[in-house]
């Protein structure tokens, strides 16, 4: 299965264990990022999920363990705030997607009471780990605190939480939670491979690393040794500084430092190895809201997990697949060999359930033109909007008004394109390549409570030397503001990428 790597796939990977130092191989930062059309799971043909979060755990066995808060689950099974699943198949051939509910479910009923909600999921060692929290759902101000660790030692099927009680969930109370402080409410792990196995990289092979991720990024260690035993006074937590030092770490929670990031929502931080570097989610939207706030996904990347952390896609995603996608969980069992291609789990309400999007990256040097310095039909410069970079930007807010970009291309390949703009309303591009139609493209409402600019991100295919780029309003609902183009070189189609590549195109993103 493509992702599942066994024993040295990645030559490069096992040298670098070999050498006890996999980073300075293979560190190239992330430069452009593209997310591809979603995949409703457990399958595009049949099949039911109902619930969100959808964090993910690769065990050893290469079983994909999933939890989900407040739904059924795959098998209609009881309402419940928590519940452990497991997912077959891969998400690059959607029909062989199948859940299965494990607990509450066909391994038991542990769960099926719990007032906790799951906040994130992990194998260490052939021990599954399980972080559970206490919640307060108040529209727009929503609390998530009061987290604890629980570990089973037979597959999820018995939990037992740091006080030593077995199937018990640990008490709403902050002083005997495990991480004893409101600002460690939504905890999740830093993730590595196949059953927690780490290279040695950043001290992954001797610390599990944590992180909280509520309005700011903490981040925490435990030796892998003293992991089994729950002893919260074995946490460490993040002081600031080179991580690598043990004088950047405390036993006092209190005395730990937020992690500066561009953006910051509950997530799991993920290690990509073929890449020798961390990725990370972040999600805004609230459909409860009147009139709902919509869906914007990032991705952003960092050296080390206390970074720095740099946002590379900022994407409403509202209008490209619909209705408020939240949630957003890398899944590292579904990385491809070459580590340019991702999947991440996301929950919506269309459906309320399990969603898997492909997220394409590139480490290639980034070509930007600002859309003022292209070539205009009918548009007009302006500067009005704040927040745009460059001088301005261009304003299209008629049928057949147009930029078009012209870039030198040093080889023919498959490039990541990805351009900024801004819209009080919904709008429609079309997209041409070398004076060929190739998309209509769906835009956003780029104008939320917590954004002015977003962006859309495709991948197209360019020709060795010059080509032309065509981005032409097709739609008189109002002024969408182009603020700039940027391209990086995704692949050269050698034949791993071929098949990341191949469910991709870009009608994708048609209605």
């Amino acid at each position: 299965m493509k992702g599942t790597h066994s024993g040295c796939e990645i030559s490069a990977m096992c040298l670098a264990l070999a050498l006890g130092n996999f980073q300075s191989l293979s560190a190239a930062p992330v430069t452009l990022a593209a997310f591809g059309h979603r995949v409703i799971a457990p399958g595009l043909s049949a099949g039911y999920s109902n619930g969100d979060t959808w964090d993910g755990a690769w065990g050893l066995n290469g079983t994909l363990f999933l939890q989900h808060d407040d739904g059924t689950g795959f098998n209609k099974g009881a309402n419940v705030h928590d519940r452990l699943c497991q997912l077959q198949g891969t998400p690059e051939i959607p029909s062989t997607l199948f859940g299965v509910d494990l607990n509450p479910g066909i391994l038991g009923d542990s769960l099926k009471g719990s007032p906790c909600y799951s906040t994130g999921i992990y194998e260490v060692d052939g021990v599954l780990y399980h972080n559970v929290c206490y919640s307060r759902q108040i529209p727009g101000a929503w609390v998530f605190h009061h987290t604890s660790i629980l570990k089973s030692l037979d597959g999820g099927r018995n939990w037992m939480n740091h006080l030593g009680a077995m199937n018990s969930m640990p008490p709403d109370d902050i002083n005997r939670s495990f991480f004893p402080s409101e600002d460690w409410g939504q905890v999740n792990f830093v993730k590595y491979g196949r059953g927690g196995m780490a290279l040695a990289v950043d001290n992954a092979q001797t610390y599990v690393y944590f992180t909280a991720s509520w309005g700011a990024l903490r981040l925490a260690r435990m030796a892998r040794t003293n992991l089994p035993m729950l002893d919260r006074a074995k946490m460490q937590f993040y002081a600031g500084g080179d991580g690598l030092l043990d004088s950047s770490w405390t036993n006092d929670i209190k005395s730990g430092k937020p992690i500066p990031v561009p953006s910051s929502s509950p997530t799991a931080v993920v290690f990509n190895a073929a890449l020798g570097r961390y990725l990370m989610t972040s999600f805004t939207s609230d459909s409860w809201q009147q009139p709902p706030i919509e869906s914007t996904l990032r991705i952003m990347e960092a050296p080390h997990p206390w970074g720095p952390w740099t946002l590379v896609l900022d994407e409403n995603v509202n209008q490209f697949e619909g209705d408020n996608l939240t949630w957003a969980f890398l899944l590292p069992k579904f990385t491809s060999r070459s580590g340019k291609k991702m999947w991440m789990s996301v929950a919506g309400r269309a459906p309320y359930g399990l969603q898997l999007i492909p997220i394409y990256l590139s480490t290639n040097s980034v070509v930007t033109q600002e859309a003022e310095d292209a070539s205009m039909t009918d548009g007009a410069e302006a500067n009005s909007k704040s927040g745009f970079s460059g001088r301005g930007y261009v304003s299209l807010d008629a049928v057949g008004k147009k930029c078009e970009f012209t870039f030198k291309m040093a080889a023919a390949g498959t490039y990541i394109v990805n351009f900024r703009y801004n819209t009080e309303g919904y709008g429609r591009f079309g997209l041409g390549v070398n004076g060929k139609e190739r998309a209509r493209v769906e835009l956003g409402k780029s104008e939320q409570p917590y954004a002015t600019w977003t962006e859309m991100s495709i991948l197209a295919r360019f020709d060795i030397g010059t080509n032309r780029l065509r981005l032409e309003c097709e739609d008189n609902v109002g002024k969408i503001n182009l603020d700039r183009l940027s391209i990086a070189l995704w692949s050269t189609d050698d034949p791993d990428d071929r098949k990341d590549f191949a469910e991709f195109s870009l009608q994708e993103k048609l209605p």
